[in-house]
């Protein structure tokens, strides 16, 4: 089975996912009841600017691509701001920021297997 690593900048523990045809970013917020599938609210998400749903991640033919979802402060992908809902190619060992929280983004294999 194949997993997202996401490594947030200044956290110690990263943030294991398996990896899914798509995986909403963002900050679950209380008065909408918004629940992204990755909740980055303990990485100080409000205080760095981002949105309740910020980006996607979505695997076609095997590809991965981020887009960002028209957040306020916009997401980077290797320093390079993203257009509003067009989707980027997104590779191994890619930096990827929302807003002012900076992520590094590693695909894996899980070698535990369950018998």
């Amino acid at each position: 089975m194949r997993e997202f690593v996401f490594h947030i900048q200044d956290s110690d523990e990263p943030i294991v996912v398996p990896l899914e045809d798509e995986l909403v970013l963002g900050r679950y917020d209380p008065v909408s009841r918004t629940i992204p599938d990755i909740d980055l609210s303990q990485y100080q998400a409000v205080g760095k600017k981002v949105s309740r749903l910020h980006a996607v991640i979505r695997r076609q033919n095997d590809r991965l691509y981020v887009m960002d979802l028209g957040s306020v402060h916009g997401s980077y992908l290797n320093d390079e701001r993203l257009r509003p809902h067009q989707a980027r190619t997104l590779n191994d060992g890619d930096k990827l920021q929302l807003g002012n929280l900076v992520t590094y983004i590693y695909v894996r294999e899980n070698v535990l297997h369950e018998d």
